[in-house]
Order: C-alpha cells, then sequence, then structure tokens
C-alpha cells in the first residue's frame, strides 16, 4: 500500500521503542556476512576484555554488571542496540538503534536484523511491559510539551499514523490499541496504523532542529510526500514504533 501526500503539509515523527540498555557498552571488532554477524567486541571502558558477543554477556552477567531481574528479561527478549554516539562520549548518553537478534551462539557470535561495522558501540536490550508503557506515556507528554511550545508557528495537526512492530501491541503492553497514549495526549487527532514488520524513524527524538519546526523550508514547492526524518537521515527498527504526524498550515482568520 502506498500513500501520497501533496501541498503545504509537514510531518513529525517520534519512535518508541520500548527497549531499555543492560551491561556495558562493546565496541565491534570483528564482523561478517556484511556487518550482520558480530564474531568479536570488546568491554568499552572495562578491563578491555575481549571476546565472542556471547562469552561477553554471560561474563557481564557473572560479574554482577547485570540485574538478577535483566537476566530474566533477556531470556524472554534479548535484542542489541547499535550506538548513534561516539565511542568517546559519556556511555550512560549513548542514543541506540535497538536491532532484533535473529540468531545466536551460546559463548559465540550473534546475528542481527541489520548491520554494523567495526568500531562501532553496541549495547544488550531488553524488553518488559513496565518499561516500554512508561516509555510510551513519557514519549507523548514530552511530544506534547513540545507541541504547546510551537502553538503559534501556523501548523495544525491534521491526523497521525502509528506503525508499530508485532510484537508489540497486546502481546507486550497488554492492550489491543498501540495508540492508547498518542490519543490521551493529543485527543482529537485522529489516528490510524497498522502492525508491521519493524518500523520507520529517525533518532534521537526531539533533537533541537525538529523542535523548531515539524518540516524543512519550502515544503509547498516540492511535489509529493516530504518527510524530513527521511531528509535528516532515517534508521529501519526492528524494535518498535513509530508515530508521525501529519499537519497543515492553519486557516487564516477572515
Amino acid at each position: 500500500v502506498g500513500v501520497a501526500i501533496s501541498g503545504d503539509v509537514a510531518f513529525e515523527a517520534v519512535v518508541a521503542q520500548g527497549a531499555r540498555p543492560i551491561g556495558p557498552n562493546f565496541e565491534v571488532l570483528e564482523t561478517d556476512y556484511n556487518g550482520t554477524v558480530i564474531l568479536r567486541m570488546e568491554e568499552v571502558g572495562g578491563a578491555s576484555t575481549q571476546g565472542p558477543p556471547m562469552t561477553l554477556f554471560d561474563m557481564a552477567g557473572f560479574s554482577g554488571q547485570m540485574e538478577i531481574e535483566d537476566i530474566k528479561s533477556a531470556l524472554e527478549f534479548l535484542a542489541l542496540g547499535v550506538s548513534l554516539t561516539p565511542l568517546e562520549e559519556d556511555p550512560e548518553q549513548h542514543d541506540y538503534i535497538v536491532k532484533t537478534i535473529t540468531d545466536l551462539q551460546k559463548d559465540g557470535p550473534l546475528s542481527i536484523a541489520g548491520s554494523v561495522r567495526p568500531g562501532q558501540v553496541v549495547r544488550f536490550h531488553v524488553r518488559d511491559r513496565e518499561n516500554a508503557r512508561g516509555e510510551l506515556a513519557g514519549l507523548m507528554l514530552r511530544w506534547k510539551l513540545a507541541r504547546a511550545a510551537r502553538r503559534t508557528d501556523g501548523w495544525v495537526p491534521g491526523g497521525a499514523i502509528v506503525l508499530a512492530d508485532a510484537s508489540r501491541g497486546e502481546k507486550l503492553l497488554k492492550e489491543t490499541k498501540e495508540g492508547s497514549a498518542f490519543v490521551e495526549a493529543f485527543p482529537g487527532v485522529g489516528l490510524g496504523g497498522a502492525f508491521i514488520d519493524g518500523a520507520i524513524g529517525d533518532l534521537p527524538n526531539f533533537r533541537e532542529r525538529a523542535m523548531r519546526a515539524p518540516l524543512a523550508e519550502g515544503a509547498s514547492n516540492l511535489t509529493g510526500v516530504n518527510l524530513d526524518q527521511l531528509m535528516r537521515g532515517t534508521n529501519v527498527h526492528t524494535v518498535g514504533a513509530t508515530f508521525l504526524m501529519v499537519y497543515g498550515r492553519e486557516a487564516p482568520a477572515e
């Protein structure tokens, strides 16, 4: 299904990944199969421990770098976050694109739905219901406040779309309506969407530029869909949900 929207419109997207990091950051040292298989990593800022990803995961658990509850959660769902932040930055300030782990071997390599290259920073992620709900509620509140701060910019919400990966919804949130938090934050704004195999959006959320305007200048001169998210760099998320708000120009007062 394809949708084309033209005219003086704007788009703004927020991505909810529903996953939280556990354990230390690791630097990728060696990959295979065009970066989809990670063979060897090294702990960042630690004892320079190197080895296969799952060996390092077990070592982090045994050394107390992961909580017992986190390890239990990993038995249900384990993913890998690929950092968007430079290696030298504070480990606790990294933003991650969370990728599904498609295959792993005990004390061996792992495969992800995506690719990485040597030198990139990664971190294991788990997902649980309370964290996913809390993240979604927090994102909707920040979005609502950001929208309220720009209420005089002439853009009016016309509707929204939510595209969520198939493992969310009732499976994760115990709610059949993925967009409940959005509806509470933006009453009166129509919302549609679907569950899909992955989501598209730009991270991190609420960048400085995105806070100033939902769309690049000159949108009315472009033909077809002008996604500011695509213009600034888009990532495919195999874990999460993308909420896409569509704006139109406010009608001039008569």
